[in-house]
């Protein structure tokens, strides 16, 4: 195979997560993708879990932006020639996704956040302990990197802080469809029940302290 493929998701990689809407560009993988298809030898796929009238938005939110694909949800037809079937699995070179992808800052959400430095000394107060450099950074938006390394290193605090207090629209905690779709990390059913209820149990933290959070409803039924 003379040409390189590669296969990008959509919300939270070429654009902010914001699903069922469409949120903020994310310019660098927009123009690196773009800058690949003009080198020559390279086929773009996207691969995203949006259909039907999601989908074509998404698509057409794309043309708009001078990107264009070779295949959306499947593989290009040089590899069905290839494989002499059609895999449920999309053949890539190059995956770019916000859930594993190294080269890039993942999740990719927008600078402004809304939350600055009053809002970060009124957390510590009502959590009792100091926030990490690094999570205060996330947090207004100056560096939306995590550190590596696993879990206890208050990654999925700071990025709940972020979905409850940041600059994003509402959504309902009730809904458990869509609440799942914000989860930060892919471990299976089990750490979806587990950020739903941590997501709640903050959320009536923070209501209780007397924030205004992004939440239609500010319990979640177990």
């Amino acid at each position: 195979m003379k040409f390189k493929i590669i296969a990008t998701d959509f919300d939270g990689t070429l654009c902010e997560n914001k699903w069922p809407e469409i949120g903020e560009p994310n310019d660098e993988v927009i123009e690196y993708l773009k800058k690949q298809q003009k080198g020559g030898d390279v086929k773009l796929i996207l691969w995203t879990c949006r259909v039907d009238y999601e989908l074509m938005n998404a698509i057409n939110w794309c043309n708009e932006r001078g990107l264009e694909f070779d295949a959306i949800n499947k593989n290009i037809p040089e590899v069905l020639e290839w494989l002499g079937t059609d895999s449920r699995k999309i053949f890539a070179h190059e995956y770019i996704d916000d859930r594993m992808c190294t080269r890039f800052k993942f999740p990719f959400v927008k600078k402004e956040t809304g939350i600055n430095d009053e809002i970060i000394n009124k957390l510590e107060q009502i959590f009792g302990f100091p926030l990490y450099d690094w999570q205060k950074k996330y947090l207004k938006g100056e560096d939306n990197a995590f550190p590596k390394g696993g879990r206890g290193n208050g990654k999925t605090l700071a990025y709940c802080i972020r979905l409850l207090l940041g600059d994003r629209e509402p959504f309902d905690m009730l809904e458990m469809c869509d609440v799942n779709k914000l989860v930060d990390e892919c471990h299976g059913s089990h750490y979806e029940r587990f950020f739903r209820n941590y997501l709640r149990d903050l959320n009536d933290q923070l209501l209780k302290a007397g924030f205004n959070t992004n939440t239609i409803k500010s319990n979640l039924l177990r």
